[in-house]
């Protein structure tokens, strides 16, 4: 699609986080990959939405660079029991 394309090299943002990368299937690439197909062949599941959340530079969010490096840290955090 030629939205697509602008979008991922247009150089019109700072950066581009590539949803459809994230979850397609490397072999058909216009289809979700099947461990992330919410079984409706659209929509994302749990899998779907954990890939979704990898594909994200949490350091280009963050002007910071402290604040940066304290998202980094807190993505690959393990949630503890409370």
């Amino acid at each position: 699609m030629a939205v697509n394309r602008w979008i991922r090299s247009g150089g019109a943002f700072d950066a581009v986080v590539d949803l459809d990368l994230a979850i397609r299937d490397p072999k058909l690439p216009s289809r979700l990959r099947l461990d992330a197909d919410s079984g409706d062949h659209a929509h994302p599941n749990v899998v779907g939405n954990r890939l979704i959340a990898q594909a994200i530079d949490l350091q280009a969010l963050a002007a910071d660079p402290a604040m940066a490096a304290a998202l980094t840290s807190m993505s690959t955090s393990s949630p503890t029991a409370g």
